[in-house]
């Protein structure tokens, strides 16, 4: 009896492209301060949790500005705690303070040459990027994740409260969109909430990662050209989903965020 031999199929094969869908309701009401104080928390539950150490500006049209009260910790903060401030940090409305901290965040908006870039400014001392500002050294590159921003870290030297910010350093915080304050903690910039929220989280993801892994057998940092890589195959909607999905992940934890 004769077998047959069934003939190997060679022929290249490429993996189809799924289609990129995306339907998220939207959040009734959200206002900016909503958005704020959807931010503080969502940092809060990511390392940014210092206490009330810690404040967020954004720099409105009229050259007013937006901040976290001084009084209320990032997870407990709702939209109608928000206070205005001129761009002096003199308070305006809002029932609480003004963080007098935000004394650090006045040179980085006046001297950054596009200050589209540095509408929202946002300083913490999360555990991870703290540590490695300790150290005065910039976290490699572990994974993926810790290569969706992938602009240089800029590190302020020697950083104590009482320092100015000089304009050499401030510069480079705008044009890197964040830095680590030696000793202190970390400064992160966006034109946009969502998009200094994103850059804040991934920072402490990516010093976390590293503190994890260095050292360790087999732990490599990335090839540079390969994070860069991977930053550019991450869709510009990606941001936009994700702040979606944290957003609605903090409405249901505490619907009164929004209040």
């Amino acid at each position: 009896m004769s077998s047959v031999l069934k003939s190997v199929d060679e022929t290249p094969w490429t993996a189809p492209r799924v289609p990129w869908e995306w339907k998220t309701p939207p959040i009734p009401g959200l206002s900016l301060e909503g958005e704020i104080a959807m931010a503080l928390r969502l940092l809060h539950s990511k390392g940014y949790d210092d206490d009330y150490f810690g404040h967020i500006t954004v720099h409105l049209d009229d050259g007013s500005m937006l901040t976290n009260p001084w009084e209320i910790i990032w997870d407990q903060v709702r939209a109608s705690d928000m206070v205005s401030c001129t761009i002096d940090g003199v308070k305006t409305g809002g029932r609480y303070s003004v963080s007098p901290g935000i004394g650090l965040h006045l040179p980085i908006r006046h001297y950054a040459r596009d200050k589209s870039r540095a509408r929202v400014i946002i300083h913490q001392h999360p555990r991870f990027s703290t540590l490695w500002a300790i150290r005065q050294k910039v976290p490699p590159i572990y994974d993926q994740a810790g290569a969706w921003y992938t602009a240089p870290l800029h590190m302020v030297g020697e950083f104590s409260a009482g320092e100015v910010m000089t304009r050499e350093h401030a510069e480079a915080i705008v044009d890197c969109g964040w830095a680590l304050l030696a000793r202190h903690g970390v400064v992160v910039l966006g034109s946009s909430v969502m998009e200094a929220t994103w850059r804040a989280h991934w920072l402490e993801y990516r010093c976390r990662r590293a503190w994890e892994l260095e050292g360790r057998e087999g732990a490599v940092p990335m090839d540079e050209q390969l994070a860069r890589e991977s930053t550019s195959q991450v869709q510009s909607n990606y941001y936009q989903q994700w702040w979606e999905s944290e957003m609605h992940r903090q409405v249901s934890i505490d619907p009164s965020v929004l209040l």
